[in-house]
């Protein structure tokens, strides 16, 4: 009976491999393949039983099952209000290690990562058709003290309107410091910063110690601009993104952008927030 405790043992390392350690992925090939050359070399064995046969093939078919679900996205129920932080930090895991995400915030849905990982945001990029070195980039922080790490000074009153107004669903556009990636700079090195009324966004940004990028879900209905059920989100792009988060229906209207790269306040989108003055 060595066989089926060898067949066992692998089919317990398949399982425990993470879904979300992408590293792992080329690991699993390997195990694929030498798991392919033992079940032959087993076969040939003349003391192989009926039952270690099956065992085998059992085990494969499991195997394949794994290999399917590891490519699709995982959908994580998050409480709006309260969020459990084991499943924050199973977000955090994700964007450290290069992954995107679908996220809610106080308006639409948003792809998200972390805005230090060129290639995860390179990947927002292309699911949204733009081209990142032309596009206005817009990222999440947690507050105001993390928004004057990657902007140049605000001036007073602007600072005033955005303290006044945040946490909300506005888009400020503010003047980039050095300290935002190139790959999410404009040539007028403009960024958007949001701090949505939303506790998820807030609390994944100050576990992972680093903004977040907002780029919206769009529909492609011709009447309906943004997609509003996580679910039907889930069964559109859970093959391209490595997580969404369900928290419920989402609003179809986006935020208010305002312009404040110039002494005078223009509001360039009335979306669903109403600036305070």
């Amino acid at each position: 009976m060595k066989g089926e405790n060898v067949v066992f043992c692998c089919s317990l390392f398949v399982y425990s491999l993470p879904v979300t350690n992408y590293s792992s992925l080329v690991y699993l090939y390997e195990t694929h393949f030498q798991f392919s050359i033992f079940h032959f070399q087993l076969t040939k064995s003349p003391f192989t039983s009926l039952l270690v046969h099956l065992f085998t093939y059992k085990t494969h078919f499991q195997f394949s099952i794994f290999h399917f679900q590891l490519f699709k996205a995982m959908l994580l129920q998050i409480h709006p209000e309260n969020p459990s932080e084991r499943q924050i930090r199973t977000v955090v895991e994700c964007l450290s290690d290069g992954g995107i995400i679908i996220y809610p915030t106080d308006t639409i849905y948003g792809f998200g990562c972390d805005i230090m990982r060129p290639k995860a945001v390179e990947r927002i990029a292309a699911l949204r058709g733009i081209n990142p070195n032309k596009s206005h980039f817009s990222f999440i922080c947690h507050d105001l003290s993390q928004v004057a790490q990657f902007v140049k000074p605000i001036e007073n009153h602007h600072f005033k309107i955005m303290k006044m107004n945040l946490p909300g669903p506005f888009t400020f556009l503010l003047t980039a410091n050095n300290s935002v990636p190139k790959h999410i700079q404009s040539k007028r090195k403009i960024v958007g910063i949001r701090i949505p009324d939303n506790n998820i966004p807030l609390e994944i940004v100050r576990l992972l110690g680093n903004p977040i990028m907002s780029a919206s879900v769009r529909d492609d209905d011709e009447i309906i601009e943004y997609t509003t059920d996580p679910e039907l989100i889930y069964e559109r792009f859970g093959d391209l993104v490595d997580i969404v988060i369900d928290a419920g229906y989402g609003s179809n209207e986006p935020s208010t952008v305002v312009d404040c790269t110039q002494h005078e306040i223009e509001i360039l989108r009335q979306g669903v927030g109403e600036l305070k003055m």
